[in-house]
């Protein structure tokens, strides 16, 4: 996303089904994932995992057979700690979309990039 997002001129070279709004690619959304049968299940855990039967439990005990499975964990931007200036001004952590406006605002402002 972020690549795709900052960089808009030269879209992320990614496969299409890592892009994303901004990337040049389809916004992946409920529909796109249904249209590719994809189903997505959100705000579940998955307790366990069956490889041999191709199945997975999620938290509220539904039984989910599967023929390919991804496990999408998701992830935290890491922050630097501030002892190595994690905190000053004009370091930027993206995470969302407001995140990324700002650093993009920033960066067009930024005579030095690093």
């Amino acid at each position: 996303l972020t690549k795709g997002f900052l960089f808009q001129e030269k879209p992320a070279r990614l496969p299409g089904f890592h892009t994303s709004v901004g990337g040049g690619g389809d916004r992946q959304n409920e529909e796109w994932y249904a249209e590719k049968g994809v189903k997505v299940t959100l705000g579940q855990r998955v307790t366990e995992a069956d490889f041999e039967k191709q199945t997975v439990t999620t938290s509220d005990g539904t039984v989910v057979p599967y023929s390919k499975l991804v496990v999408a964990t998701g992830c935290t931007a890491l922050r630097m700690p501030s002892s190595i200036g994690g905190d000053l001004p004009g370091v930027h952590y993206v995470r969302n979309n407001k995140d990324a406006l700002g650093l993009y605002d920033a960066m067009k402002a930024a005579k030095k990039c690093v």
